[in-house]
């Protein structure tokens, strides 16, 4: 079966075609910038036992809600489909950043984001050494609720773009974007116009906040805080189907699909047996974004009309591209369809 998902999806991979392109995807929540400090530590600093950290070269890409539209910039042929993302940012430089990177992605992307005077542009600065050993993070940012006139605005303009789009993403770090109190309404307003809802869930976020959606896809440890259970370490493919399962049955989903690391992901339909898809990473510099790219292709895919199968393969192949990268990161589909070769052979 796998063999034949992974062939499905070279050969959609490999359609040129421009009447084959994906539909419209509409992104919200919490947008961000991840900073990378690059430097060498060649000595322990004289004032405290902390390493000195000789600055090489800085770079700023788009973090959080922002790395999905990244991430779907990047795909071309039948997964380049139009994008709009909403959010929030700041009245300040971090904003002024966030802003130019975001329409730096291209005429493909068109973006929405409300500015308040009154809370910082989120920015996550690491500090790395030796290219890859993150040595600290510092976060700037404020968690509280968006103002009501705020989510007024942004809650008029979604509904204006779900009439024209296929999928929603919404992707939720808990920095105050996703009110409950109008979510609700949003997940109602896309099922009403035939849009489906893919969620992104955070555990630091009442599990309640994903009731209505169509798909949600947690990690294995935020599966278990959504849920208030966990299992053992290593756990069978049983015994995470049926937390998975039950996960879903609380939260009336359709359809989950819960990632595992190392060990794959596994896909819960809305009806019949469930699908666990093995690992494709072979090297593992940094994880930073991956499930932004996870949700990423599985978007586009099912924006693209494709089966949810075969966008877990697409979206397994997405990750152990991006995992391999350090930082923030995003793949083509020429990189999607070597992993998936890769993964065929």
């Amino acid at each position: 079966m796998l063999a034949a998902l992974i062939q499905e999806a070279k050969d959609f991979l490999g359609r040129r075609d421009a009447s084959a392109s994906s539909g419209g995807v509409v992104v919200l929540g919490d947008l961000a910038v991840d900073r990378f400090i690059f430097g060498r530590v060649e000595r322990i600093s004289p004032e405290a036992p902390v390493p000195v950290l000789n600055v090489e070269s800085v770079s700023d890409r788009l973090g959080c809600a922002a790395n999905v539209a990244a991430n779907l910039a990047a795909l071309a042929g039948p997964l380049a489909g139009p994008v709009e993302i909403f959010g929030v940012a700041g009245r300040d430089a971090g904003g002024e950043l966030l802003d130019s990177l975001l329409r730096g992605l291209g005429d493909r992307v068109r973006v929405r984001i409300e500015r308040d005077e009154k809370r910082p542009t989120t920015l996550k600065t690491r500090y790395l050494a030796s290219h890859h050993h993150q040595l600290l993070r510092v976060d700037e940012e404020s968690t509280r609720p968006l103002a009501t006139e705020t989510a007024a605005r942004l809650e008029s303009a979604l509904a204006a773009a779900l009439r024209s789009a296929r999928v929603l993403v919404v992707q939720d770090y808990a920095k105050g974007v996703l009110r409950p109190d109008w979510v609700a309404r949003l997940y109602r307003e896309a099922r009403e116009a035939g849009v489906r809802v893919v969620v992104d869930p955070t555990p630091r976020s009442p599990a309640e906040l994903y009731r209505g959606a169509d798909l949600i896809t947690p990690n294995l440890e935020e599966a278990e805080a959504l849920a208030g259970r966990r299992i053992k370490d290593r756990a069978s493919d049983a015994e995470v189907e049926a937390l998975a399962r039950e996960l879903k049955e609380r939260l009336g989903l359709r359809e989950i699909i819960l990632t595992r690391s190392a060990r794959g992901l596994t896909y819960i339909p809305e009806g019949g047996p469930a699908l666990h898809l093995p690992t494709l990473a072979r090297a593992v510099y940094d994880v930073t974004g991956a499930g932004d790219t996870v949700v990423s292709l599985l978007a586009a895919a099912l924006a693209a009309g494709l089966r949810v199968p075969v966008a877990c393969v697409l979206a397994t192949a997405a990750a152990a591209v991006v995992v391999a990268k350090v930082g923030t990161a995003t793949a083509s589909n020429d990189e999607i369809f070597a992993a998936l070769e890769e993964w065929s052979a």
